[in-house]
């Protein structure tokens, strides 16, 4: 294994550790959900479909913003998560609706991570 391979798993272990003793790292100043969007916006919604980034904007614009503008990426684990999506179901949106509007959000949290923001999507694999 070399050390970049080692010195990354040994940081995703520590992040679980930290993680189950309840502590999380300070939102970065600066640092939230919106953030990590208006980075996604630009990086990466210029290169797909206009068909694509018209329904995710959709979904950011709607069902997103509410409840996460002011949250930091790494606070989106999947207690937070599956609580949004059972208040999607009480709203009466479809189970693909559903996963789309989880889809945009797990896109924003990869891109996030991609830009070293600190994100919880290291905590969903198993």
């Amino acid at each position: 294994m070399s050390e970049r391979a080692a010195r990354r798993e040994h940081d995703q272990v520590m992040k679980e550790v930290n993680l189950r003793r309840g502590s999380v790292a300070p939102t970065v100043h600066g640092k939230t959900f919106l953030d990590a969007v208006a980075g996604w916006r630009k990086a990466i919604a210029a290169a797909l479909s206009p068909a694509t980034v018209r329904a995710m904007e959709s979904h950011l614009k709607i069902h997103v913003p509410p409840k996460f503008k002011d949250s930091a990426p790494h606070d989106l684990d999947v207690a937070t998560l599956q609580q949004f999506a059972t208040d999607l179901i009480g709203r009466k949106l479809s189970q693909k609706s559903i996963t789309n509007i989880l889809q945009t959000i797990f896109a924003i949290l990869k891109h996030a991570e991609t830009c070293k923001m600190a994100s919880a999507l290291g905590k969903f694999s198993p």
